[in-house]
């Protein structure tokens, strides 16, 4: 995962609609292709589906990366496609906790998300990855380098945000964040007791 060889191999799984903004992201590729230059082989792969689907790809053509970018529709074994990948980027307008962002993160992923809804909370900035604004594709093209090119940081960012998966949102400490949200103190010991 952590060679830096030639090929860089990015990923984002999503619903294909407007408030995920993949679009952004595909612009955002197009700078990150013109900054590495041609050494390098650079490749999204888009896990997902949906309505604007016909239209993302239609862009992609049009910016030239028919090549760089592979939609792959709905799949069932993300957690192979998140073994492959060097990063996750989730370019997101509007985002709750996203599932996705967990799960690139426990895969060791270093993040490249935008800085809405509920990402902060998911991703500590300069720690576990890079949050960027919204609808800002050279801000988030210059992160996703910035990963590539420091290996060590994006070693350390995938290692730290696997920590924190593990740590803040395990089942067993989701359960007691309900559980001490949601009973009595003297339920919570009553039900560890």
């Amino acid at each position: 995962m952590w060679d830096l060889g030639l090929t860089i191999e990015t990923q984002t799984h999503t619903r294909l609609s407007p408030e995920k903004d993949v679009a952004t992201l595909i612009h955002a590729v197009r700078h990150v292709v013109e900054m590495l230059g041609p050494q390098y082989t650079f490749r999204l792969e888009i896990a997902g589906d949906g309505a604007i689907r016909p239209q993302l790809e239609a862009l992609s053509q049009s910016l030239g990366l028919g090549e760089t970018i592979q939609f792959l529709g709905e799949r069932n074994d993300i957690p192979r496609l998140l073994a492959r990948a060097s990063m996750f980027v989730l370019p997101s307008i509007t985002e709750g906790v996203s599932l996705t962002l967990l799960e690139a993160m426990a895969q060791g992923l270093p993040i490249v998300a935008t800085r809405v809804g509920g990402n902060p909370e998911v991703v500590v900035d300069e720690q576990t990855g890079l949050l960027v604004p919204a609808e800002c594709p050279q801000v988030l093209a210059a992160a996703m380098v910035r990963v590539h090119q420091d290996s060590s940081l994006g070693r350390d960012m995938g290692l730290l945000g696997r920590q924190r998966v593990e740590q803040q949102f395990s089942i067993h400490k989701m359960i007691r964040q309900y559980e001490l949200q949601y009973l009595l103190p003297e339920q919570v010991d009553e039900v560890h007791a």
